[in-house]
């Protein structure tokens, strides 16, 4: 049964990333204690040690949905349960070697 939420949990709030460089294309990011590597792979300058920017960011998109999925469902009364999300983009490379259109 969907319960609203207190609405002191409504109140706007800031989220916080702090990152750190660690070589040319390689950025450690710390998110409420979590630790996230961010990388490129070797024919962009990286180490390949973790997903690209834009691979974190079209993943954190899958996250979003299945959580706003499963809200949408238990406020209106349904049992649906989201297994699996799949994202695809496009990536216009150009921007990436900071090459004009």
């Amino acid at each position: 049964m969907y319960v609203p939420p207190d609405p002191a949990k409504l109140k706007p709030m800031t989220l916080k990333a702090v990152g750190s460089a660690r070589g040319a294309a390689r950025t450690t990011t710390t998110v409420r204690g979590f630790t996230i590597v961010i990388d490129e792979p070797p024919e962009r300058g990286g180490t390949d040690q973790g997903p690209t920017p834009t691979e974190t960011f079209v993943s954190a998109l899958c996250g979003v949905t299945t959580v706003i999925l499963h809200r949408i469902s238990e406020k209106e009364g349904r049992t649906t349960v989201v297994h699996d999300v799949s994202a695809e983009a496009t990536l216009d490379r150009r921007g990436v070697w900071l090459v004009e259109a």
